[in-house]
């Protein structure tokens, strides 16, 4: 299938967009305040609901779900290359329980945004079974 220039743009600039989202989570989502003795994860909760706004907002861009799938491959391209350590010992993504809820979290998040994307209609189309606005009692 042939996509029009804008299209192929638009979907490269979300592309791009998730690999700043994978970047940006995977050293801010270990961010914590301390409020009343404990210390919240306020960067976990922060990042994930920016990667998954992130995901469901690409879609709305293009009104395809081909916008949430460029946006989550570049999220997970950016978050599977920075967890990878490097021969030195560094690692992006320590061996701890937020890295490991960042990761999956935004995983499922990002298959839960494109399995609901794959629900929906393409622009222009009707959905099965749904009945046209003049047909609905009311």
């Amino acid at each position: 299938m042939r996509r029009p220039p804008a299209i192929a743009a638009a979907l490269s600039g979300l592309a791009l967009g998730g690999v700043a989202l994978g970047v940006t989570g995977s050293f801010l989502h270990l961010a914590r305040v301390e409020l009343l003795g404990i210390r919240w994860p306020v960067g976990l909760v922060a990042m994930l609901t920016l990667t998954i706004g992130g995901f469901w907002l690409g879609g709305r861009a293009v009104d395809r779900r081909a916008g949430v799938a460029a946006s989550y491959a570049g999220w997970l391209a950016a978050v599977l290359i920075l967890a990878v350590p490097r021969p030195e010992g560094d690692a992006v993504f320590p061996n701890s329980l937020l890295s490991l809820i960042y990761l999956f979290v935004g995983v499922l998040g990002g298959g839960i945004v494109l399995g609901a994307w794959a629900r929906r209609a393409p622009a222009g189309e009707a959905v099965a079974g749904a009945q046209p606005p003049s047909a609905v009692p009311g």
